[in-house]
């Protein structure tokens, strides 16, 4: 099969409106200049004709999209260069009303099928036809039909609002009609006023769909401008109302309506943005309103800044008279808000304006610090790039301003140019602030602090210095600060300046490397770079003892640590030693601790690495030794590491052939290393097996050097690594793959160090044959490692090397090296007989590896590579083994899936949903198995992952792709899946469900279940779902019961939402005389179609439904059948007496089960069917609900304790209401049984939590008793969590000291700093319960807890915490921007904590003692 061609071939019919095009083109230029055209017009007697080809064009379902394009443009140009010819009686006679409705028709379908590039066209070929129509109707002196119109509003009142081709029409027609013509379109909630019915259906679009916001908000505007024109409107605050109530929907609504009606409102009405922001049914001003207030009225205050409306300081712009002052008020409090959208909006506004050289206000400084006090501990990833993104705008304005003012005060005043009022004092102020927040930066990278606000403080403090607010930090990454080129241009003015880089900042930064935290090391390191050489505090002879001291030798031992933490630490503090302080003098043996005469005899700037390869060929010699005790004791991959790091920092940038030397011993060692490791991670065999027929796996490798060790040690050898601990085998996989991983990443680094300069250097370096043996050695690596982990780090570094060559233009041989090595992986996998793994191992990620290098610089080698693995795979042809196939197929799934290469292998989906369809129908499983596994990677591509998880109910299926969209994009799919479907379904309903079953059936049937289509716009017209629908329903029949589940879902792709009830009365009809399968398939898709529609009225399906009820619950039919059945009643919502005893009856009978019924297939679903369906029908459900506790059924036990847990926004007392004395008891017997799930006892524990606990309850003290019982016997550790804030609460019921002491202790256990996330969720939890006073003996124990829950690390945590306060601390105000520790030690004073302010951290003992 070819591949998709990129140039797209003209038809006869495209080629004809092609000429016709042209020639229009020309007419109507000749028209506009008043010239004769050339070539001649076209005649108007072919209009017709030419109006019959192109809508033709346009309704064939396999014309390409360009050529519709070219189909609309002769439409509208047509229409257009006919309105000045209306009185030719050809044009009169062609425009008749039949003629001009069939084309409104026409247009409005195809606005439907348009993909994007088309839209603007409909839409145009719709105005000139309404054009073309006013005309016509002026004509005839007002008294045409405007049929057009009609249609156009009787299409659109149908449709869902919810489409683009909605939107564009409504948007067409706002110019057209009168007021009035608009009422059938008011929406809910409007209470019968046309403008503002309307505008709440747009505003529903934008809360709904993102996609479709941007068209919304115009068309929004346009309707709004629409009513204000009118005149003596009375109506003009018609648009508040909708506006406010979709602001305080929800975060996504106020996204997209401050993102695209807000700022088109307030740009072309100013005035509108005081009169929304001072709305009297919501105070937007109010500091204390409610938070979804709040965050509207920043998303007003915000989209209004863009244009001015924001008076942020009245000296020194003039404001605009629809301005407003800044609402300092208002922002006070927003800055220290919880909500991080609130503070960056709060943030953003104190320092936004036109014009970075105008200075901030001064009031706004304190407003600014406090914001970064409240802020560094947030962890959102969003609010962290908005915080840093904010930060260099501010940073910028802080800069730019102070230049500015710097610059009026240092030249004499006259009256052009009047001296700045409080310029110096301005100064002042901005190196007071930048002082301030610097060193609060620096006090949050102590590391006590959490993670998350290290983190956010290096990234600032990283932002600040590369302003040049410290003239010794180099702004160019890897160059040594001083130099005068590293001064920023313009800097700060010389008013304002920092020193930061002192000894106490370079130690700040160096404990940061021994984080185990990745991102800090490698960012803390960035930073000390880009320090003055030597270091700040390691100046002199002594600072040169201090580095072997503190840094060398202490960062050497880490190298050589089996933690992978410690070993990454470690080189890069090696690396920046070597980078920032010369390595000339330093002697790495004698300081690590080993000692030979290379390394004695080093010098020079290669001195580092001469020593690092000395260690490295000991450490392989041990492993040459003894390969177990050497990966346990004597790990190589931090030293590989810091080799790498070392090659890539302390070399001169001018390579010459006196390095060649160090270049090739490190490649020797990395053949080596690989020599040491293929012993674990390579095949030795291609077929898989060993010889002695053990499987051929890294583990089974491992194990058998772990076996040879125990013979050696012999019966004394207990398998346990030294040092690291573990099993043996773990630890040698461990070792070696680690060891393979920085291999390839050394050598991909020695391969790009020399060619960066120039291709000169390169050829020094590396001769070709060196280049083509590193190929060899990478090919070799892909081919042969199994491991995972392996093969996966090493695939990148390949093509990265690849990517190195590919640049090398002046080298031709080496710059055509990854292309021919391309060409003979994919020869190898047909001509080699290499792996028969399912998934192949590295080979698919060797191919993928030089794909991704040559995408960006030679397309036209990808695309034959690409197709060559398409003809492997289709191949017939017996030289080309089932082996090759399935390389060839799991690679085209790789490269499916990958993100790289993903725009182009686009073109190649359809193609791969053929093949992988072809290959279901193979003999060799191996090859259904590869066809399966690509197949689902094209449907992830194709819908992505979110659409592919969707649920079943409605809100779900709305977002599935539409049915026409899917098959115009791949429209020879349609005829393939049918034809699949329609074979399947006749040959293969009665296969029985095994292993060997050949069939695609499934595999259609699931794709088909993730579409959607849509209503019909002409209900006599065919729908694409049509050709499927038959075969889908016929597979109702199967005797699988998962394709008859899939027919199910099927349906809900194929059937419109008008169609729903239709079908289901036809697959209901006669269904009590079916077989018991085609009984259970067609009650499957009945519930699925319901399952996935809104609310149906059709009394006819619920008559249906009552009559069907008897014989489809009668006891001869399968559990599956009735338990359907009883779902498909609740879905309807059916409320029929007779199925209600029958439900009732079948939970009667379920209690007199043996063990062999209830655990027969489909029981329990019957029984939690029956009972769900109970529920909704019984008015008083308590004693139903306290039999499903106690029901030995899991399922019934889950629908028991759904119905009781409170939905999302039901307050804590309606819950508290249903758990009735009767259902409390039930709960607290399924707790506490030992018998039960876990997951049913912890959901009953949340719920008794909620429950109204009296201290006068009978038998609260023994509910106690067992309840500490439970939590201190208790293995389950989510079970203990859950237990623990009951036992609070019941105790805190009783409220006798000892059991408040008692629980206290408890949460003093669980919520330590080395406690679980969950452990210590539940501790606040518990402290939350404890709502009496807390016993005076115990008051200091209950504040230490808070005050060590209010810093931890979890931000629900905190959130609790934070509550606590606000009950027990602040009498129930809110905190407001006071810090919760700050009140905590306002009310108990530093006193009583005294002993314990090392324990509470930092920050609560600075402002203990403060």
């Amino acid at each position: 099969m070819a591949v998709p061609p990129t140039i797209t071939p003209p038809t006869p019919a495209s080629t004809s409106l092609e000429t016709i095009r042209d020639a229009l083109v020309a007419e109507q230029r000749a028209k506009k200049k008043g010239l004769a055209s050339s070539p001649a017009p076209l005649p108007l007697s072919s209009y017709s004709s030419t109006f019959t080809l192109a809508l033709t064009t346009l309704s064939t379902p396999s014309t390409l999209t360009i050529h519709s394009v070219l189909a609309l443009q002769v439409i509208e140009l047509l229409l257009t260069l006919s309105i000045p010819s209306l009185a030719t009686p050809e044009l009169v006679s062609l425009y008749d009303e039949a003629f001009m409705t069939e084309l409104g028709i026409t247009m409005y379908v195809v606005f439907g099928k348009a993909s994007n590039v088309m839209l603007l066209r409909c839409k145009g070929c719709l105005v000139s036809l309404i054009a073309l129509e006013n005309a016509l109707d002026e004509q005839m002196g007002g008294q045409g039909e405007k049929a057009v119109l009609r249609v156009l509003k009787e299409r659109l009142l149908v449709d869902p609002w919810l489409s683009k081709r909605s939107l564009f029409v409504f948007e067409v027609l706002l110019g057209e009609l009168q007021l009035d013509a608009f009422e059938p379109f008011i929406g809910k909630g409007a209470q019968g006023s046309v403008e503002a019915g309307v505008l709440v259906k747009l505003v529903d679009v934008l809360v709904c769909s993102d996609e479709l916001a941007p068209l919304a908000g115009k068309v929004a505007l346009s309707w709004i401008d629409k009513i204000l024109v009118i005149p003596g409107s009375t109506s003009s605050l018609f648009w508040i109302s909708p506006i406010i109530s979709g602001l305080i929907v929800s975060t996504q609504a106020r996204t997209n309506i401050s993102l695209y009606l807000l700022p088109l409102l307030f740009k072309a009405r100013p005035e509108t943005f005081l009169s929304l922001i001072n709305s009297p049914s919501h105070n937007f001003l109010d500091p204390a309103a409610k938070i979804e207030v709040l965050e509207s009225s920043l998303s007003i205050l915000s989209a209004a800044n863009t244009h001015g409306l924001i008076a942020s300081d009245s000296s020194t712009t003039t404001p605009s008279l629809h301005a407003l002052p800044l609402p300092i008020q208002l922002l006070s409090k927003t800055l220290t808000h919880l909500s991080p959208t609130l503070r960056i909006s709060s943030f953003t506004l104190l320092f936004h304006c036109t014009s970075p050289s105008i200075p901030i206000p001064l009031p706004t400084f304190p407003l600014l610090q406090t914001f970064y006090l409240a802020s560094l501990g947030e962890e959102d990833p969003a609010f962290s790039m908005g915080m840093r993104s904010a930060t260099g705008r501010l940073l910028t304005r802080l800069k730019e301003s102070s230049g500015k003012v710097s610059k009026d005060l240092s030249r004499p005043p006259s009256l052009k140019h009047p001296s700045p009022e409080g310029g110096e004092a301005y100064l002042l102020l901005v190196q007071s602030f930048l002082s301030t927040l610097t060193t609060h930066l620096l006090h949050s990278l102590n590391p006590a602090k959490p993670f998350r606000i290290k983190s956010n403080a290096l990234k600032l403090l990283d932002q600040i210095l590369s302003t040049g607010i410290d003239r010794s930090f180099s702004l160019a990454p890897g160059s040594i600060a001083g130099s005068p080129s590293t001064i920023p241009s313009p800097p700060w003015c010389s008013t304002v300046s920092l020193t930061i880089l002192t000894p106490e900042t370079t130690q700040t930064l160096l404990c940061l490397l021994q984080s185990t935290y990745t991102s800090l090391r490698v960012l803390a390191i960035s930073v000390l770079e880009r320090f003055p050489s030597p270091l700040p505090g390691y100046e002199g002879k002594e600072g040169v003892e201090k580095v072997e001291r503190e840094l060398l030798g202490p960062a050497l031992k880490m190298v050589r640590s089996g933690r992978e933490a410690a070993a990454s630490a470690g080189a890069e503090v090696v690396a920046l030693v070597g980078k920032t302080m010369g390595t000339e003098g330093w002697d790495l043996g004698r300081i690590g601790g080993w000692t030979t005469d290379s390394s004695a005899a080093a010098a020079g700037q290669e001195s580092f690495l001469t020593s690092l390869m000395d260690l490295l060929d000991l450490q392989l010699a041990i492993y040459d030794t003894d390969l177990g005790r050497a990966a346990s004791t004597t790990p190589i991959h931090g030293t590989i590491l810091t080799l790498r790091h070392l090659f890539s920092t302390t070399l001169p940038s001018t390579l010459n052939a006196s390095h060649r030397p160090l270049f090739l011993r490190a490649l020797a060692i990395v053949e080596r290393v690989w020599g040491i490791t293929k012993v674990v991670l390579a095949a030795n065999a291609p077929e898989g097996p060993m010889v002695d027929g053990v499987t051929d796996t890294e583990e089974a490798r491992a194990l058998e050097v772990e076996k040879g060790m125990e013979d050696e040690v012999g019966e004394g050898g207990n398998g346990e690594g030294e040092g690291t601990g573990g099993p043996m085998h773990k630890i040698l996989l461990s070792a070696t793959w680690r060891a393979m991983k920085e291999a390839g990443e050394l050598v991909e680094t020695l391969l790009r160090i020399p060619s960066e300069p120039s291709v000169d250097q390169l050829r020094v370096i590396w001769s070709l044959d060196d280049i083509k043996h590193i190929g060899d050695l990478y090919a070799t690596w892909l081919a042969l490692i199994r491991h995972r982990g392996a093969f996966m780090a090493i695939h990148p570094c390949y093509s990265r090397a690849c990517s190195t060559l590919l640049k090398c233009g002046g080298w031709p041989e080496v710059q055509a090296l990854p292309v021919a090595w391309l060409d003979t992986h994919l020869d190898h996998i047909v001509s080699t007989k290499t792996s028969i793994t399912r998934r192949s191992a590295g080979i698919p990620y060797c191919i993928l590896g030089i794909l991704t290098a040559i995408l960006p610089t030679n397309r036209k080698a990808f695309e034959p590579a690409f197709t060559r693995l398409f003809d492997i795979a289709e191949s017939k042809t017996e030289d080309i083994l089932d082996e090759s196939r399935v390389h060839a197929m799991n690679t085209i799934q790789t490269a499916v899936l990958d993100g790289k290469v993903s725009m182009a292998v686009t073109p190649f989906v359809e193609r791969g949903f053929l093949l992988a369809i072809s290959m279901f129908w193979s003999r060799n499983w191996i090859c259904r198995n590869a066809a399966m596994m690509l197949y689902a990677a094209l449907v992830t591509r194709v819908f992505n992952a979110r659409r592919t998880n969707l649920d079943r109910d409605h809100a779900s299926l709305v977002q599935r792709v539409g049915i026409a969209e899917f098959f115009g994009k791949y429209p020879s799919l349609h005829e393939v899946l049918r034809s699949e479907l329609e074979f399947s379904s006749r040959e293969h309903l009665d296969d029985l469900p095994t292993a060997n079953l050949h069939s695609s059936l499934f595999s259609v049937l699931m794709l088909l279940s993730l579409l959607q289509t849509p209503n019909r716009v002409d209900a006599s017209a065919p729908s694409t779902a049509d050709a499927f629908l038959p075969f889908v329903k016929a597979c109702s029949k199967s005797r699988v019961w998962k394709i008859r589940d899939a027919a199910g879902d099927a349906l809900t792709g194929l059937v419109s939402p008008s169609e729903v009830a239709s079908v289901t009365i036809e697959l209901l009809t006669g269904v009590q005389d079916c077989k018991e399968n085609e009984l259970h398939g067609r009650l499957v898709g009945a519930l699925r179609l319901l399952e996935g529609s809104i609310a149906i009225s059709s009394s006819a399906l619920n008559t249906l439904i009552e009559n069907l009820a008897p014989s489809i619950l009668d006891r001869r039919h399968s559990y599956p059948v009735r338990s359907t059945f009883f779902n498909i009643a609740r879905v309807n919502g059916q409320r029929s007496p007779q199925t209600f005893e029958l439900a009732h009856a079948v939970l009667e009978e379920s209690r007199s089960w043996d063990s062999n019924v209830s655990h027969l297939p489909g029981a329990e679903t019957l029984v939690t069917a029956a009972f769900q369906f109970a529920l909704t029908c019984d008015s008083d459900p308590k004693n139903l609900l306290a039999e499903g506790l106690e029901t030995p059924f899991l399922s019934v036990q889950r629908a028991a304790l759904a119905h009781i847990s409170p939905v999302e926004g039901e307050e804590v007392s309606i819950c508290a209401a249903k758990l009735s004395d009767s259902l409390r008891g039930s709960l607290i017997r399924l707790a506490t049984s030992d018998q039960e799930a876990s997951e049913s006892r912890i959901t009953a524990l949340d719920l008794l939590v909620k429950a109204n606990w009296k201290a006068e309850d009978e038998g609260v003290e023994n509910v106690l008793v067992t309840l500490r019982k439970q939590h201190a016997e208790t293995v389950i550790v989510p079970l203990r969590e859950a237990l623990l804030p009951l036992v609070a609460r019941v105790a805190d019921t009783i409220g006798l000291p000892e059991d408040i002491t008692s629980v206290l202790s408890l949460v003093q256990s669980a919520s330590g700093v080395d406690e679980s996330v969950e452990s210590r969720e539940a501790s606040v939890r518990a402290l939350r319960e404890l709502a009496r006073p807390i016993p005076l003996s115990q008051s200091e124990l209950f504040t230490r807890l808070v005050l060590r829950l209010l810093q931890d690390d979890d931000p629900t945590v905190r959130a609790f915490a934070e509550e606590i306060v606000e009950a027990k601390f602040s009498g129930g105000v809110p905190l407001a921007d006071r810090p919760a520790t700050e009140i905590v030690l306002a009310q108990v004073g530093p006193a009583p904590l005294s002993d314990y302010l090392d324990e509470l951290g930092e920050p609560i003992k600075r402002t203990a003692l403060d």
